[in-house]
C-alpha cells in the first residue's frame, strides 16, 4: 500500500505494534496503540476489533482487511464516495444456515436485521475486505449498533456457529441499516458473488500481471497452494521484507507450515 499512498495507519495494540514497527519496520505513517484496553467478547469474534477501529475514526478514512494486498491505486473518485465496501455477498448455505441459528436462539436483532430476515428472501451482505468512506456519522452508528448486536446476544453465542456471526454483525447489518436510511453504498467490483463462490481474488501468483487487488479470505488462508504462492511472491517483490520474516521465524525458533522452503530461502539469504 505504501507504493501509492502515504497516510497509512495502524490501529493494534502495544505487543502487535512492536512487532509491526521495531521487527519488520513497515512504513505505517503512525501505529497507534488503541487496543490496548480492548476486551474480546469471545476469541472467535474477530471483526470486532475492525469495528471498534471504524469508531475512532474522526474524518473520511478507507479500512483494509490485513489479508488485502493491492497492486494498484483506488480511482479518485471511488475514495470520495460517502460509503464503500468490496462488493455485494449473495447467500448460500454459508449464510442461510447461520441465519436459522440466530432466528432460533437469538433474542435481539437491530430493527435493519429484523425487517431484512422477515422478508422470507435469500439475504445480501456486503464483503468487508475493504469498507469506509466519508459518511462518518453513519459508520459510527452502524459500529454503535453491531456492538450492541453482540452484547445483547452474548449469552447465546454457545449455541450458535459463533465465527460465523462475524459476517453478520458486520457484512450484513452493514448493507440492511444502509438501505434503512437510504445511504447508497460504491462498490470496488460490481458484480454480486455468492458467498462460497470468491476465485480469482485468492490468486496471488497472478499478480500483478493479470491481478490487481487480493483478498486472501476465508478458505484461501488454509489452502496450501495459495500459501505457497503467497511465499514466493513476497520474497519475488519485497526480499528485504521477507528476509526479517525468516529471521524472526530462525532467531526465536518457531515452526512453520512451509519450514523447508523457508529453510531454502533462509540459507540463500543469509550467505548473501
Amino acid at each position: 500500500m505504501h507504493k501509492y499512498y502515504d497516510n497509512i495507519l495502524l490501529h493494534t495494540n502495544t505487543s502487535s505494534a512492536k512487532f509491526f514497527n521495531d521487527i519488520l519496520q513497515l512504513p505505517y505513517k503512525n501505529i497507534y496503540t488503541s487496543h490496548d484496553d480492548f476486551i474480546m467478547c469471545h476469541h472467535d469474534l474477530w471483526a470486532l476489533p475492525k469495528i471498534y477501529t471504524y469508531l475512532l475514526q474522526k474524518g473520511p478514512f478507507l479500512h483494509l482487511d490485513g489479508d488485502v494486498i493491492i497492486f494498484k491505486p483506488f480511482s479518485d473518485s471511488f475514495l470520495n464516495k460517502n460509503l464503500m465496501a468490496q462488493n455485494i455477498e449473495e447467500a448460500t448455505e454459508y449464510y442461510t444456515s447461520t441465519q436459522n441459528d440466530l432466528i432460533k436462539h437469538f433474542s435481539y436483532f437491530p430493527i435493519s436485521v429484523e425487517n431484512d430476515f422477515n422478508k422470507k428472501i435469500p439475504i445480501r451482505a456486503i464483503n468487508a475486505g475493504i469498507i469506509g468512506g466519508k459518511d462518518v456519522e453513519f459508520i459510527h452508528q452502524f459500529s454503535k449498533t453491531a456492538f450492541e448486536y453482540v452484547k445483547r446476544n452474548i449469552m447465546h453465542l454457545n449455541k450458535i456457529n459463533t465465527e460465523r456471526f462475524n459476517v453478520f454483525f458486520e457484512q450484513h447489518l452493514f448493507l440492511t441499516m444502509a438501505k434503512e436510511k437510504n445511504k447508497k453504498i460504491s462498490y470496488l467490483f460490481n458484480e454480486k458473488i455468492n458467498d462460497n463462490e470468491y476465485q480469482k481474488i485468492g490468486n496471488i501468483h497472478e499478480v500483478p500481471c493479470h491481478q490487481n487487488y487480493i483478498h486472501l479470505l476465508g478458505h484461501f488462508k488454509r489452502d496450501e497452494k495459495t500459501c505457497l504462492s503467497m511465499t514466493l511472491k513476497l520474497q519475488e517483490l519485497y526480499p528485504d521484507y521477507f528476509c526479517k520474516i525468516i529471521r524472526y521465524f530462525h532467531d526465536n525458533h518457531l515452526n512453520h507450515p512451509y519450514s523447508k522452503l523457508l529453510h531454502e530461502t533462509k540459507n540463500f539469504f543469509f550467505k548473501k
